[in-house]
């Protein structure tokens, strides 16, 4: 019976040591794995949280790791250089029996965002941007293209997009992975179409297209780069590829001149017409206003180079050689009145001109005989009637005239043997700033002695 007893304790204590066995076996290996300021770009640093119980020895692998195993409880942080997945295991000890747990990390690279636009040919439309993608680290990448063909792309490189009209357009890349984005945007700047335009003027001397005439161009041609001049006939141009050409047509008749463009993507031209008119040799300038000595508004310098009258204080070293006559009047009266030669002009109540020139004037036409009426004034379409006075034996610079009576008729001729006639048509009486008003006809140039 004691022998039987005994068996029976012994078989008891083996179940329990058994059970007790099983009981500490029963542990769960478990850990976090903890971003360092929830930066997933390598490099990146983490902290390793020890979540298991009951083990008493543990053995960590830090794939790609720094430090690369460990066998402490809680290794504290680890430090990842190189982007991909990296395999994090544990592998823990209760005596003889062991378990583990594996937990895949992802990290990323580190990402460098950037683009750059490049303009092919150049920036008139239509333009093509080829987009150079510097980013480096992404996974992904969204452009759009404001106004562009194509709209938008998912391409790391996208191809050549078109802009066709003017304007400015922005574009837009976002790039990253799966954790993080990044936006940039720039601008295209797309300059209108090449627009062939020009306009044509003629010299001051050459108003009124008589042969030989002299005009200037002025290209007003949008997103030109090269221009080229010609003309037609026995017309020649200086400065053929310059903004503004100079022409001269020397003949009468009908000239062709062109402008040919060129901004490396389109070519133009554009062609107008002139006519240029038999020459009269004669000016004619209408409405010309001349004001007494007392004016300060006023300008009593006559000039047929410039067509216009000057004031005194506008007489210079440039200018005073071209004054052909100053149209004194000595006050808001009209009784005292004269064709001055400019070299006379500090003789009355003017200073002297720079480079004065003599002109000889005929002031009354009755006392020397010399028939020249309002209607041969009008009725002048050339020079005829001009070249065949004989103004410088008539001078009578010294004699004054009353503008009493209306239309009143003066000749001139310059030391250069130009004549001409003023035809004075109105006075206003308005103090000190009077003024009368003339139309004057002149030679351009000498075509015989008197």
């Amino acid at each position: 019976m004691k022998n039987h007893l005994s068996g029976w304790i012994a078989l008891a204590f083996l179940f329990t040591v058994s059970c007790y066995e099983e009981t500490r076996v029963e542990f769960i290996p478990d850990f976090d794995i903890l971003s360092v300021n929830e930066n997933y770009s390598v490099p990146s640093e983490f902290t390793i949280v020890n979540k298991t119980v009951g083990a008493d020895r543990y053995l960590w692998t830090f794939e790609g790791g720094i430090p690369a195993v460990s066998t402490q409880k809680s290794p504290g942080s680890v430090i990842f250089r190189e982007p991909g997945a990296h395999l994090i295991r544990l592998e823990c000890w209760l005596g003889a029996h062991s378990k583990s747990k594996e937990l895949e990390l992802k990290l990323d690279s580190v990402i460098y965002h950037a683009f750059e636009p490049e303009i092919q040919v150049n920036a008139y439309a239509p333009v093509y941007v080829k987009f150079i993608n510097k980013t480096q680290g992404a996974t992904r990448f969204e452009w759009t293209f404001e106004g562009g063909s194509p709209a938008s792309s998912v391409l790391r490189d996208p191809p050549p997009v078109c802009f066709e009209q003017p304007g400015k357009y922005a574009v837009q890349l976002i790039s990253g992975n799966d954790r993080k984005q990044y936006k940039s945007t720039d601008t295209i700047t797309v300059l209108p179409r090449l627009q062939t335009d020009f306009v044509l003027k003629p010299s001051l001397q050459d108003e009124d297209f008589e042969a030989p005439a002299v005009l200037y161009s002025e290209n007003k041609s949008i997103s030109n780069l090269r221009s080229k001049w010609t003309v037609s006939n026995e017309g020649s141009v200086k400065n053929d590829t310059a903004t503004h050409a100079e022409f001269y047509l020397e003949s009468p008749g009908s000239y062709t001149i062109t402008l040919h463009t060129d901004n490396d993507k389109e070519k133009q031209t554009l062609t107008r017409e002139i006519s240029i008119l038999p020459n009269t040799n004669l000016y004619t300038l209408k409405n010309i206003k001349f004001g007494v000595a007392s004016a300060e508004t006023t300008g009593a310098f006559f000039s047929s180079h410039f067509k216009k009258v000057f004031l005194e204080k506008e007489i210079d070293q440039t200018n005073g050689k071209q004054i052909d006559f100053i149209f004194f009047v000595l006050n808001e009266h009209f009784n005292y009145c004269r064709l001055l030669s400019p070299d006379q002009a500090d003789e009355f109540v003017y200073s002297p001109i720079a480079g004065a020139i003599r002109t000889f004037t005929v002031n009354e036409l009755i006392s020397k005989g010399i028939s020249f009426s309002v209607q041969d004034f009008d009725s002048m379409t050339d020079d005829s009637a001009l070249n065949r006075l004989e103004i410088r034996k008539n001078d009578t610079g010294d004699a004054y005239f009353k503008l009493d009576a209306l239309p009143y008729i003066v000749l001139f001729e310059t030391i250069d043997g130009r004549k001409g006639a003023v035809c004075v048509r109105e006075i206003q009486k308005s103090g000190k700033e009077s003024y009368l008003i003339a139309d004057i006809k002149v030679q351009k140039n000498k075509t015989s002695n008197p």
